[in-house]
């Protein structure tokens, strides 16, 4: 579909005039500067939240030294995959258990509560892993850059 076809569809109903064309004239028509600005925006949510593009995807790994459990997140790390886990030394087959509350991430840590496959979560721009990883143990997780 057309950014113009588009934009018609969306002034028809918000009430606009239905443009002939988006380009011609912007400058003197701010409504048109709008409705490219929006699809602008509407463009890189779609071409950034909603696809794991191949060459954007990453891999990154954290190694344990028996007592950290917060990772700083790799300097170009823009999310996580849509499908993507994180996997630990505690099962080849089951990843790490994703806590997205943080109340109760801070719950199960106050409760010394734990998946037996392992938890994660990030908060402050930091991936944080319950258990401890064991000295030299890794996980490893894509995501998007």
């Amino acid at each position: 579909m057309a950014i113009l076809a588009v934009v018609r569809d969306v002034c028809a109903v918000v009430g606009v005039q239905i443009p002939q064309s988006i380009f011609s004239g912007i400058t003197a028509n701010r409504t048109m500067q709008e409705m490219l600005s929006l699809a602008n925006e509407i463009a890189q949510r779609i071409a950034y939240d909603a696809r794991d593009w191949t060459m954007l995807r990453k891999t990154s790994i954290f190694t344990g030294n028996g007592v950290q459990t917060a990772f700083d997140l790799p300097a170009d790390y823009k999310r996580m995959l849509l499908t993507g886990n994180v996997w630990g030394p505690w099962s080849t087959q089951v990843p790490l258990r994703f806590v997205p509350d943080t109340d109760e991430w801070l719950r199960r840590r106050a409760n010394n509560e734990t998946n037996s496959h392992g938890e994660w979560t990030i908060l402050g721009g930091q991936m944080h892993i319950f258990p401890v990883l064991p000295t030299a143990a890794t996980v490893t997780f894509p995501y998007l850059h």
